[in-house]
């Protein structure tokens, strides 16, 4: 009887170890099984922070909101009746990997920039000349001041045919913001607020009428505008100057006959004999440019 009982008491003690031993595994499974899945969580949520902020190639297209060109020597300004720009990216550049608390990204976009201008009226505002003295004199007054004030008293839009092209490389400092990604609501975490300085060198290029105009142009730009997922939509201001050389088309083809013509002058009088003088004009001309202008562009 006595061997009996010791047995019994034998496999309760196994079985109570057994079942200790199970429960123990059982936990530490469970323990990697968390842990495994938090994990994952926390790649899923690394990689949806990388897509969200991922550099994307950017087309943008530009309208006009309104142009205006002005000759700094004359005081003529030109403003535009047609516009279009495009922008191109070459290059994203991020200051950090990731961004900072998942809402802020700093860097630099280098793009492509165009613009295209088509001008038909001009306007005469003598406050835009730059009063430089070796403008020429008519009877001690000054030959632009009285052909402008004349021009503007007559309260007549002079008709033009003017175009305007630039070529240039944009360099944008710029900063995005996803205020809303504190949400965790998806939709509302896709959307930035875009902020930026660009810098844009370009080529330009003038027709007026039948003379041919070239040059450098010196643009700033501020930009503001908001994002979501693809698509973006905004708001520019753009300012700057532009110097210009005249190309002598007539010359060229072989159009002028080879008297006074072949060289722009003021008639002017010295003021003693009566007889007009000709003065020569510099062939460079700068002119200042100002925009406002709606932006939509396309991240891919």
């Amino acid at each position: 009887m006595k061997r009996i009982a010791l047995a019994v008491v034998a496999l309760v003690s196994v079985a109570s170890g057994w079942a200790q031993t199970d429960s123990t595994e059982v936990e530490a499974l469970r323990g990697e099984l968390m842990a495994l899945k938090q994990e994952m969580n926390d790649k899923k949520q690394s990689d949806y922070v990388t897509k969200l902020w991922k550099p994307k190639n950017k087309f943008a297209m530009q309208f006009i909101g309104n142009h205006t060109l002005t000759n700094k020597e004359t005081g003529v300004s030109y403003k535009a009746v047609k516009m279009v720009g495009f922008d191109m990216s070459l290059k994203n550049i991020r200051f950090h990997k990731k961004p900072i608390a998942n809402m802020v990204m700093l860097g630099v976009n280098i793009s492509t920039n165009m613009n295209f201008a088509k001008f038909e009226q001009a306007e005469f505002n003598v406050d835009n000349i730059n009063g430089d003295e070796s403008t020429p004199n008519v009877g001690g007054s000054s030959f632009q001041e009285d052909f402008l004030n004349s021009a503007m008293s007559s309260m007549m839009p002079l008709d033009i045919d003017l175009m305007q092209l630039d070529l240039g490389l944009r360099i944008q400092p710029n900063v995005q913001v996803a205020p809303l990604y504190c949400t965790n609501i998806k939709p509302l975490q896709a959307l930035k607020v875009d902020l930026g300085y660009s810098y844009i060198p370009s080529a330009t290029g003038l027709k007026v009428d039948d003379d041919i105009k070239y040059g450098f142009g010196s643009y700033s730009a501020f930009n503001i505008g908001l994002s979501w997922k693809f698509f973006s939509v905004g708001y520019e201001h753009r300012w700057g100057t532009i110097k210009l050389n005249t190309i002598d088309v007539d010359g060229i083809l072989g159009g002028d006959d080879g008297g006074d013509d072949d060289y722009e002058y003021y008639g002017a009088y010295d003021g003693g004999d009566g007889n007009p003088v000709e003065e020569e004009v510099a062939t460079k001309q700068k002119h200042s440019v100002s925009s406002n202008r709606i932006y939509f562009r396309i991240n891919l």
